[in-house]
């Protein structure tokens, strides 16, 4: 899992990169945990993330 986030909208900052969880809810409170951690709880202008893999159509669960 990447995430990126950009203080001012037109440039990320440097990726933090985790290990993708399996378990899809795990994954969602991993990047949350992260967001905050990279934000400094501040204004987030624009995010972006990656996993290995893809959601299923209802976006519930991760297919890695």
């Amino acid at each position: 899992m990447r995430l990126a986030i950009s203080p001012d909208g037109k440039s990320f900052d440097e990726p933090k990169i985790v290990e993708t969880p399996q378990d899809f809810n795990a994954g969602m409170s991993l990047f949350e945990k992260i967001t905050l951690e990279l934000s400094g709880e501040k204004k987030i202008n624009a995010a972006a993330g990656g996993i290995a893999g893809h959601l299923d159509r209802e976006k519930t669960k991760a297919k890695l």
